[in-house]
């Protein structure tokens, strides 16, 4: 089973196009959060992992079974085909959520964080509310 892990842009609070095309594709299976910190990029967010106990990322959880021609879209959106440097990689990591643990993609922030606002308490949607 693919299930995706999604913190920023593409949750169901922003009507992002890609997040919509998203849930109209993906099933949702709920909210689930990720051992990480998460920062201010501008216009969007991006995860650390980070096995230390300094904070979650929290974010929504949909499975993509049906929906393998959405990976292709969804790594052209994250940019990771787009150079040699790319700005995130997707890889797996383990989701808690209210039933248990997953295994979910998602997309890792690859660069420096030494300059970057830390989202405190690792939930975007809240986070951009604030700064609005």
């Amino acid at each position: 089973m693919d299930l995706l892990f999604v913190y920023g842009t593409l949750i169901t609070a922003f009507e992002h196009p890609v997040g919509q095309k998203l849930r109209s594709a993906a099933t949702y299976l709920g909210v689930g959060r990720v051992l990480g910190l998460l920062y201010d990029l501008g216009e969007y967010p991006g995860l650390v992992v980070s096995d230390a106990l300094e904070g979650f990322v929290h974010g929504e959880i949909y499975t993509l079974d049906q929906c393998s021609h959405l990976w292709e879209e969804l790594d052209l959106y994250e940019g990771i085909n787009d150079s040699e440097t790319p700005e995130y990689s997707r890889e797996k990591v383990f989701v808690e959520t209210e039933n248990g643990r997953l295994t979910c993609w998602t997309y890792i922030y690859q660069g420096s964080v030494s300059n970057l606002t830390r989202i405190q308490d690792g939930d975007y949607t809240t986070y951009r509310q604030r700064k609005v």
